[in-house]
């Protein structure tokens, strides 16, 4: 425990202008967009993924960042994309597992074809 609180004491004690900013980047918008739940994976080289639920479209989605941008695509459509679980496999392919609006569970995956 000791190691643990002298950590934070040091996290603490560390002036602001040492931190690193935190930047703010809006990925989507609407009204309800991401609202029932996010699931943030780093990829291989360390860009972020992101799977939401777009509430407003009805929409599961998954976005991800690269050298050259952010980059969005719907995953699927039909009131599906609830409390989403996004795992990154290992050379950083999408797995997600989501619920649809009658309770089912479903999963959904990219594959290299």
């Amino acid at each position: 425990m000791a190691t643990v609180g002298a950590a934070i004491e040091t996290v603490a004690t560390t002036s602001h202008a040492e931190r690193a900013p935190i930047v703010e980047r809006q990925l989507d918008s609407g009204a309800d967009v991401g609202n029932l739940g996010t699931s943030l994976q780093l990829t291989p080289t360390g860009w972020p993924a992101i799977s939401y639920y777009d509430y407003t479209n009805g929409y599961l989605k998954y976005t991800y960042k690269d050298a050259s941008g952010w980059h969005n695509q719907v995953v699927d459509s039909g009131y599906v994309g609830g409390y989403s679980s996004l795992q990154l496999t290992p050379t950083g392919w999408p797995a997600i597992s989501y619920f649809d609006w009658i309770g089912d569970l479903k999963y959904a995956y990219k594959s290299a074809s």
